[in-house]
């Protein structure tokens, strides 16, 4: 039980951090790939450790591996809190030079740029979480190596397959219970816990949400944990029991079933064939593919005036250059570069702030703030709106149509299609799972088990995780409309083009299971039992009748023995 607890944590752990890592780079500028970095740097420390472990931890005693492991994790945990408690209390730019100054249109002196003294690259806080990251990685190696063996060495060959299972499925529990928490702790502000707080809005753009205490909850849950794994003896009460009964199982059935048994072969699953296997887990891979496409369900996009439009008294961007923040009716108000978006709630439109909508009053009332007198949505809305209208909206600037925040946008039924699209799509994916670690297991001799996991490992982490955050984030990044700006330099995406964004996904993750297919396709025509010839057969029965197996039996002057399972 406490093995599964780890299993709960490790998985909550990871989709806490990926959460976590959405506000945090808020606060140090980093854009997708950043963050993508960040999140490959933890399979990068497994690749580091993999070996190790699996050559050290196979001989010893395993329950204090994952228990240790589980310590180096609440440490990682930990240090990847500390910015939090580092940096100072978040407030955003525009109150830091003048707090009368609410962002609005006025005639002030620009403001002076002070140059970052280092590149985001070498900032203090992005270190700490590579450091956090590596402590994670490290810490979870034993886990996911030597934990699948001491579950699989501890149990019956029968019950092997039962446990993996639930151990695929609450490492399947904890990502779901990572998003619920992570999306909780999301919603308090990110210095809840100072009284010197700046205090606004979770509606605000600008908010940040307490990304820093899911990974406290991680580091204490790692450590409640941990400390009842270092307990276990090194094997369970069970094991030799099971041992005694159970054989190194094979590759597939004897040649010879058929004509011994042909009534009992009807009534046998085929995945009892590592060709079943292979089949099942395509056939997975392929209904993953088919529901992917759900990704291209996507919300209509927003409109951003000077982002993805241009103002009221540019009609025609093809004749001209692309659309600009910057526009004859904010040229007076020396706007910063600070993201605080308003919406105008009669043409739908969002403004990148109220000073590049050339708002000069500002009214804070029950339902947030509003703004008026703002010439640039005067002029978007006499162009984009007919003469019948247009008085209609003459003292738009002295209602409460125009407020902080963005414009209310209804995706209809597409939320769910996606939510359903995806959540298929990530069954059939973790169901090929058990299959390929069945026959990870069953095809190696019993004593390189271990190993074969971390040779396993090692190229999910070469091929897949560590180049796969990275290159999602960089395609990530190319769906930016416009970019935060300071000093000149670009810092974190603020606008994504959410159908070039849906698009670019798709066609990445539809080739990403392409190649699993084909890799799957290529085990099932390549697979050749090496010990049909000279494997022995084993008698086993079960509740359906006799069945022989070829078992490739490595443990010396034993008699083969039959089974019951």
């Amino acid at each position: 039980m406490e093995k599964h607890n780890v299993d709960v944590f490790e998985d909550s752990d990871e989709n806490l951090k990926s959460v976590d890592l959405e506000d945090a780079p808020l606060l140090c500028g980093y854009g997708g790939t950043h963050t993508g970095v960040i999140s490959s740097w933890y399979d990068f420390a497994v690749l580091l450790i993999v070996f190790p472990v699996c050559h050290w931890g196979n001989n010893g005693h395993k329950g204090r591996w994952i228990g240790l492991g589980g310590i180096v994790m609440a440490v990682g945990s930990l240090v990847c809190a500390l910015p939090h408690w580092m940096a100072a209390p978040y407030i955003p730019s525009e109150n830091v030079h003048n707090e009368s100054d609410f962002g609005q249109c006025t005639i002030r002196d620009e403001k002076q740029c002070t140059p970052a003294s280092m590149s985001s690259w070498l900032n203090p806080y992005f270190w700490m979480f590579i450091l956090g990251q590596t402590l994670h990685g490290f810490g979870s190696t034993p886990l996911f190596s030597i934990g699948t063996t001491f579950i699989d060495e501890n149990v019956s060959q029968k019950a092997s397959p039962v446990y993996l299972a639930i151990h695929a499925v609450l490492t399947t529990l904890g990502p779901v219970v990572g998003l619920f928490v992570g999306g909780f702790l999301l919603n308090l502000h990110d210095d809840f816990d100072r009284p010197d707080r700046y205090e606004m809005n979770s509606s605000d753009p600008r908010w940040v949400g307490a990304w820093w205490v899911g990974f406290l909850i991680s580091s204490l849950a790692a450590l409640i944990i941990a400390f009842p794994i270092l307990a276990f003896a090194r094997e369970l009460p069970e094991a030799k029991r099971h041992r005694a009964k159970d054989v190194n199982q094979c590759h597939a059935i004897n040649a010879d079933l058929h004509k011994k048994s042909s009534k009992d072969t009807k009534k046998l699953p085929e995945i009892i064939w590592v060709g079943g296997m292979l089949k099942m887990i395509a056939i997975c891979h392929l209904i993953a593919l088919i529901f992917i496409t759900g990704l291209l369900m996507h919300c209509p996009k927003r409109n951003f005036v000077g982002v993805n439009m241009p103002y009221g008294n540019d009609l025609h961007p093809e004749d001209h250059q692309p659309p600009s923040i910057k526009s004859p009716c904010n040229s007076q108000c020396h706007c910063s570069s600070e993201w605080n978006p308003i919406c105008d709630r009669k043409t739908g439109r969002i403004f990148y702030s109220a000073c590049y909508a050339g708002c000069t009053d500002k009214t804070e009332n029950s339902n947030g703030a509003s703004w008026s007198s703002c010439s640039c949505i005067s002029n978007t809305t006499s162009s984009l709106l007919s003469s019948s209208l247009l008085d209609a909206v003459k003292d738009d600037s002295d209602s409460e149509d125009v407020h902080s925040g963005y414009c209310s946008l209804d995706c209809g039924y597409n939320t769910y299609i996606l939510m359903i699209t995806i959540f298929i799509t990530t069954v059939s994916s973790f169901a090929a799972g058990i299959p390929s670690q069945q026959i990870m297991l069953r095809v190696v001799p019993f004593d390189q088990r271990t190993l074969a996991l971390g040779i396993n490992w090692t190229f999910l982490r070469l091929l897949g995780f560590i180049p796969g955050g990275i290159l999602f984030g960089v395609v990530i990044d190319t769906t930016c409309l416009q970019w935060g700006k300071s000093c000149g330099k670009s810092t974190s995406c603020l606008v994504y083009d959410p159908s070039k964004l849906s698009w670019t996904i798709t066609a990445l993750a539809i080739v990403c299971k392409l190649l699993s297919i084909l890799a799957t396709i290529i085990g099932y025509m390549t697979y050749r039992p090496s010990d049909l010839d000279k494997g022995a057969s084993v008698a086993s029965s079960d509740s359906h009748g006799a069945l022989h197996l070829v078992v490739n039996d490595d443990r010396n002057d034993q008699p083969i023995q039959s089974i019951h399972m």
